[in-house]
């Protein structure tokens, strides 16, 4: 019976993936079809502005959130929640100031969703503490219906615009906003149960003693993930990242099982007895993971590729070298989120800092170099291809190192 459970939370973890990538990808296609190739670059630049931000802004506090959490009431969630809010606020603040600059070759439109971005900072580190509690203590979920909240409302509503005549930029853009304010409301009304009646500011630094080692990972992660785009921003044209974009939506669909497996990994991990080998665990599933993502991406360049100019528009035909790139990255990448989740899982996140800002480094290298007279698709996947390797490297000497230990149990939490 427990292998059934675990097995329908894997598929449900595996199902939200599918479900919220394939509504991005119908959104994706009648923004691109209706909005062009600038108009998919305009609304880029607001939504991965909000997610890059959100993945950094934070220093990790959400995470030990989840990871010190308990099934009662708490004063180490009540520190958390509060300084997740100051700290999105301060962030929210220079991004005010700085958005005017940051879309300078956007309409005025963008900086007005990137100040709205701004206000709603601090309210999503609270959000992301709930999305964190669900995940760390295996409620699956209630953990998938928070992270596909801000997914497929605003697809959804995308394709009702789409169908009235109504769909714009504009509008593209307050239905993505408007979407993040639901799910704010959703996260935190569950949230508020699980507060202590006071906050213990003694228990901040237990706090950041987990946060910090997991933020200097995530945010390395963050900027590699994202940095492409954000660099694509300022570095090359709106109809150059509307292509690429569409591109790495398109090699998202095609493993969502493979993610899954790195996804369960953590409270796999995390709330493991104290007989289990989590370090024969984490060896089989991520050879677990490679595989599946391997099988899938030979899928996406065998048939997907050539079906992306004919779904999405001519201005999107010729994307399978770029695609190619981006799908050996994803198998890579999927085999990094079970690292992730291990290391964070037995509480020793500090194992993911150091190749996690070797690799931030060699990508920011490789795309400033690349992109010194206007940066491409295909450069900015090569890049990406070669971010994804060498942090593979690195977290295999890390992994080889923990392996030659005694085997690692993990007491219950």
């Amino acid at each position: 019976m427990a292998n059934l459970g675990k097995y329908k939370k894997l598929l449900g973890v595996a199902g939200t993936e599918a479900g919220t990538t394939l509504m991005g990808l119908v959104s994706g296609v009648l923004i691109a079809r209706h909005l062009g190739a600038d108009g998919r670059g305009a609304v880029t630049a607001v939504m991965v502005t909000l997610t890059v931000l959100a993945w950094l802004v934070y220093f990790g506090v959400p995470n030990a959130a989840g990871y010190m959490s308990s099934k009662n009431r708490s004063s180490t969630v009540s520190v958390a929640a509060v300084l997740s809010a100051v700290l999105g606020a301060l962030a929210g603040i220079v991004l005010w100031f700085v958005a005017p600059w940051f879309a300078e070759n956007y309409p005025p439109y963008v900086t007005t969703g990137l100040r709205v971005v701004s206000v709603l900072l601090p309210f999503v580190g609270v959000a992301y503490c709930s999305q964190e509690i669900a995940y760390a203590e295996s409620r699956m979920h209630l953990w998938n219906l928070l992270r596909a909240t801000p997914l497929v409302l605003p697809s959804i509503a995308v394709v009702v615009l789409a169908l009235t005549g109504t769909l714009s930029v504009e509008s593209a853009i307050a239905v993505y906003l408007g979407s993040m304010v639901v799910y704010i409301l959703v996260a935190i009304g569950l949230l508020v149960p699980r507060l202590g009646r006071g906050v213990a500011w003694g228990q901040a630094r237990s706090v950041f003693s987990y946060a910090l080692p997991r933020w200097a990972s995530a945010a390395s992660d963050a900027v590699t993930a994202r940095m492409d785009q954000v660099l694509m921003v300022v570095m090359s044209t709106p109809a150059e990242l509307g292509r690429y974009a569409v591109a790495t939506t398109a090699v998202l669909v095609a493993n969502p099982l493979s993610r899954a497996v790195g996804v369960m990994m953590y409270p796999d991990s995390r709330n493991a007895d104290g007989n289990s080998d989590l370090a024969l665990l984490h060896k089989k599933t991520r050879r677990r993971s490679v595989l599946l993502s391997t099988a899938s991406g030979i899928v996406v360049i065998a048939i997907g590729a050539p079906f992306v100019g004919l779904v999405f528009g001519p201005e999107f035909e010729g994307l399978r070298p770029i695609m190619a790139l981006l799908v050996l990255a994803g198998i890579l990448n999927d085999r990094y989120v079970v690292d992730i989740s291990y290391f964070a899982g037995i509480g020793k996140p500090e194992k993911l800092v150091k190749p996690s800002w070797v690799t931030a480094i060699v990508a920011l290298a490789g795309l400033l170099l690349l992109g010194r007279d206007g940066l491409t698709g295909v450069e900015a996947a090569s890049v990406a291809l070669v971010a994804a390797a060498v942090r593979c490297v690195g977290l295999e000497i890390v992994t080889r190192r923990m392996h030659r230990e005694p085997s690692i149990a993990v007491d219950g939490i």
